[in-house]
């Protein structure tokens, strides 16, 4: 399995152009205009401007990050030298084996994928 995860601090973001090959690819995505969220999702024939629509996806757990589609863009775009991160972030792909219950883990924006364990306290 395949996850999407954040190799630097800062924190996990998509370039603008991973968004929009994530619309092409149907992936639901939320726009912001001028601050305000719309929970309108986008298709590949929307007008974004390019410079004031911000993008989020919708869900915000882990398992977003498994998204084939999502995978799909990042490896693709990066493949293309086409830059794949937002300002602060170094995304980057990383395989783990399949059937494994699996989280992922941030410190000031840096993340690892880490199996699913009981902890207490």
């Amino acid at each position: 399995m395949k996850i999407v995860i954040n190799k630097c601090y800062g924190g996990f973001g998509l370039s603008e152009a991973v968004y929009l090959r994530l619309i092409e690819l149907g992936v639901p995505v939320v726009t912001e205009y001028k601050g305000v969220e719309s929970i309108t999702v986008l298709d590949s024939g929307t007008d974004t401007g390019g410079h004031w629509c911000r993008y989020s996806l919708l869900g915000a757990d882990d398992q977003v990050r498994a998204d084939p589609r999502l995978v799909q863009a990042v490896e693709e775009l990066h493949t293309r030298g086409v830059d794949v991160n937002s300002p602060y972030a170094d995304l980057e792909v990383i395989e783990i084996p399949d059937g494994i219950d699996w989280e992922i883990y941030e410190h000031d924006g840096m993340e690892h994928i880490a199996e699913c364990h009981r902890s207490w306290g």
